[in-house]
């Protein structure tokens, strides 16, 4: 199983390490396989230990007190061990790592891959261009309600009624005086001018 440093803050002697059975070290200490510098002595000399079996089963178990290990975002505690697979993400720290089989091979290592014509995939991996022959059978059954139908309420029953056309507005002649006397009595200001005229 291949672990590799894929961020760190500082320089590290080596950023990839293979491990074979029966396994191996990680931690800050130069005695460990994979070696993770640390000046602030956050990490523990001996962090983690790596478990490989001949079969190929890797198992990872978290030795650090201060510092935990992350395996796909979930915390380990002190003495948890959990297996390990292909593509699995691991922080120890300010370190993330990358765990790689590489008796897995990554089928679809160019991201265009993904793009390119196959004719073993399907031309509709997820099927939402699929017709189906019910539902266009209801969507076409299926006739808007008229206003009755759609609300039982009777406010809502109610249609408007039938707008009818404008009358054309005829040119006729408006005595300003009326006007202004009809607006001024809705006023109320007519009143008032009397009393105080009169």
């Amino acid at each position: 199983m291949q672990f590799t440093i894929v961020q760190c803050t500082t320089d590290v002697p080596v950023r990839s390490v293979a491990f074979q059975p029966p396994g191996g070290t990680i931690g800050r200490s130069q005695d460990n396989d994979l070696v993770l510098p640390d000046e602030t002595r956050a990490i523990s000399r001996l962090q983690a230990l790596v478990h490989l079996s001949h079969d190929g089963e890797c198992r990872l178990t978290n030795q650090g007190s201060v510092t935990p290990v992350e395996h796909n975002g979930i915390t380990l505690g002190r003495g948890m061990q959990v297996v390990l697979k292909h593509g699995d993400a691991l922080r120890i720290g300010d370190y993330a790592l990358e765990v790689r089989d590489p008796a897995c091979h990554d089928t679809q290592s160019d991201p265009l891959a993904l793009f390119a014509g196959d004719s073993a995939q399907p031309a509709n991996p997820l099927g939402i261009h699929e017709h189906h022959e019910v539902e266009d059978r209801l969507l076409v059954s299926e006739v808007t309600p008229s206003r009755h139908e759609r609300h039982n309420d009777a406010r809502l029953a109610i249609d408007p009624q039938a707008s009818e056309p404008r009358r054309a507005l005829t040119a006729q002649p408006v005595d300003q005086d009326r006007l202004i006397a009809a607006l001024l009595e809705g006023m109320g200001a007519e009143q008032r001018s009397r009393h105080a005229g009169g």
